[in-house]
């Protein structure tokens, strides 16, 4: 807040000139500069209190230069209502309360060791004048705590922006230079630091509870409906540092729009449904999805969204609805991070003051090398924050939500957890036949009746997890088979669902026989070779047997090599999958059938293994009671 905004703030008080003067009191007056200002209330200041060991009586005699302008900054603060004036007005007073506790010493003092008089605030002065305007206060970032300034005007108005690095501290520096237009970098600094040194007196948490909203006017209850300001807001100490662009209007309507260029009116229902082919399964997944973005708090949803076109169509909308929940959040308080990017050495560090990564425009497919980041975003664990030119944040739990848009599903190169799990996954297929309109995104989804319809439509859903509809599903083993094609492998294999086909007949499956089959079901599925050597094979079907341990497990010894184990009548059975699998142009899977009965039609025969081996490393049904 700078000069012009407290004088705006005072005026809007209707506090005159006369009564600014009247607080300020009998014989500073002449203090004060600034004439014909008025003088705001800095709010939510705390009671002015001595530290122990001042005295405010006299000084005279006293030489110590620090003790002196103690005693006349303490007298002038517990004298004058200083939350009802302006910074330089306290800086006025205070210089003068300097000055007389000077001229009192100096009364007294040998020639040789009287006092200069001090025309500035000290820095320490500065820093505890910050601390207890209501304006400045510490942040605390899990282990870290962070100097903050309170907005308290302007589109930011209500939330907390904490100093990330040496060069994040604009805002800071302008209340501090308000006090004292003069302060240098190096005092400023100083006054940073002392900041910093009352961190464990002087400190505010991020909210994170998952029933309020941080709209443009406020914070919104997903749990009752009711809203308040950010002025009760704060007083409640409910802290922000991002929110959503968009007011609350608990009166919005569902505005038409004239497409000029398809002579028709249209609305966010209308766009919406064209964009879901009319489909209500996706219609109402888009509106749960959007809805999961703006519950920035809500950690029992695991969930980013992914919104794909799997068969490259284009021209179908996908990037419309991810415009729109930029649009909500508007500039500064969304990250544009691609799920490539993640891993970059100062990646995330944007995230303490956003509450969403909105990612539409990749029309390429990527391959993720390091999707560690990522998965810890998702499910809201700790990840490491380096800053540029600032202190790392260690074990930092993001809150917020992800969205990304791309042809086709990404690929991760690590196989080793169920990626899927972590998507809320939507596909858009539909091709528009009307003739494109570019207004439509620059005006109707700009337009802030439209933002404060949505807006509104998605809070008054309230507190709700997104529902799963059966076509996502069919998404979700795509996604595996695209993305963790052994998870995809073996689901199949194992899940009647999954395979949709007759049951497995065998209580175990060598490893041989598994990649093998994997082989065949690769070059059935992707028209092409295998996709993996075997040992990075084996090693995914063990993250999968982990995930599934209450059906399948894999025999180790005790060194955790895989053990070899008799059959002991666990594949008698025909295996029509040996045959299922295997393809003339690899023919691997020949060795699991029978050779003297290639010829015969009776399938169980062709199927039957001749003569089992003594021994295998396998996969084996877990044993029930």
């Amino acid at each position: 807040m700078d000069i012009k905004e407290l004088q705006t703030l005072l005026d809007e008080k209707g506090i005159t000139m006369d009564s600014r003067l009247q607080m300020i009191g009998a014989g500073q007056t002449n203090a004060v500069g600034m004439q014909g200002q008025t003088a705001p209330s800095l709010p939510n200041s705390v009671s002015v209190i001595p530290p122990p060991g001042i005295q405010l009586s006299t000084s005279m005699g006293v030489k110590d230069i620090d003790d002196l302008l103690d005693r006349g900054f303490w007298a002038v603060v517990n004298s004058n209502p200083i939350d009802k004036m302006l910074p330089q007005d306290v800086a006025n007073c205070c210089i003068e309360g300097y000055g007389q506790e000077i001229s009192l010493a100096n009364a007294v003092l040998p020639k040789g060791e009287k006092h200069k008089p001090v025309h500035r605030l000290v820095v320490r002065h500065v820093a505890w004048l910050l601390l207890n305007s209501g304006l400045v206060d510490n942040i605390k970032l899990e282990n870290t705590t962070r100097p903050a300034t309170y907005i308290s005007s302007g589109k930011d108005y209500g939330l907390y922006r904490p100093c990330m690095n040496k060069y994040d501290d604009g805002a800071l520096r302008n209340l501090a230079r308000a006090y004292s237009r003069s302060l240098t970098q190096r005092e400023f600094e100083e006054v940073k630091s002392y900041i910093e040194d009352k961190a464990d007196e002087h400190y505010l948490t991020p909210t994170q509870d998952k029933r309020y909203i941080a709209v443009d006017n406020g914070v919104y209850n997903l749990e009752d409906g009711s809203f308040m300001d950010w002025d009760k807001a704060k007083k409640n100490k409910i802290v922000f540092l991002s929110k959503l662009a968009v007011k609350f209007n608990p009166n919005a309507q569902n505005k038409k729009y004239y497409d000029e260029v398809n002579d028709r009116y249209i609305d966010i229902d209308i766009l919406i449904s064209e964009i879901c082919g009319g489909d209500p399964d996706r219609i109402a997944a888009v509106w749960d999805a959007m809805h999961m973005m703006i519950c920035a708090n809500d950690n029992s949803i695991e969930s980013a969204v992914l919104i794909v076109d799997p068969h490259f169509t284009g021209d179908n909308g996908k990037s419309t609805i991810g415009f729109i929940c930029q649009q909500l959040y508007g500039d500064g308080h969304y990250s544009t991070m691609g799920l490539e990017d993640m891993s970059g050495d100062f990646a995330l560090q944007s995230l303490p003051t956003v509450n969403a990564i909105i990612s539409t425009d990749s029309d390429d497919t990527p391959y993720i090398e390091s999707s560690g980041n990522f998965k810890k975003l998702a499910s809201n664990e700790p990840v490491r924050i380096t800053v540029k030119y600032g202190q790392p944040i260690e074990g930092y739990h993001w809150h917020g939500k992800m969205w990304h848009t791309f042809n086709g599903f990404p690929r991760f190169k690590d196989v080793s957890t169920a990626i899927d799990k972590r998507f809320y996954i939507i596909d858009f297929n539909t091709h528009f036949t009307k003739t494109k309109n570019p207004k439509i995104k620059t005006e109707f989804l700009c337009d802030p009746e439209v933002l404060e319809y949505i807006l509104l439509r998605l809070l008054k859903m309230g507190l709700k997890k997104p529902t799963e509809y059966p076509f996502q599903r069919g998404l979700k083993r795509a996604f595996r088979s695209a993305t963790n094609p052994v998870d995809a492998f073996l689901d199949e294999l194992t899940d009647p669902e999954e395979r949709e086909s007759e049951a497995l007949h065998w209580q175990m499956y060598p490893v041989e026989w598994l990649y093998d089959a994997f082989r065949g079901w690769y070059q059935e599925t992707y028209n092409k070779g295998a996709a993996m050597s075997k040992p990075v094979f084996l090693t995914s079907a063990r993250f999968w047997v982990e995930k599934h341990s209450d059906e399948w497990e894999i025999p180790l010894d005790k060194d955790g090599n895989l053990r070899k184990v008799a059959p002991s009548g666990m594949m008698d059975n025909p295996e029509i999958f040996s045959e299922s699998y295997n393809h003339d142009i690899l023919n691997n899977m020949a060795k699991w059938l029978n050779p003297y009965a290639s010829g015969s039609h009776d399938l169980g025969k062709r199927c039957t293994l001749n003569a089992p081996a003594k021994q295998y490393r396998c996969m084996r049904r877990v044993k029930t009671q």
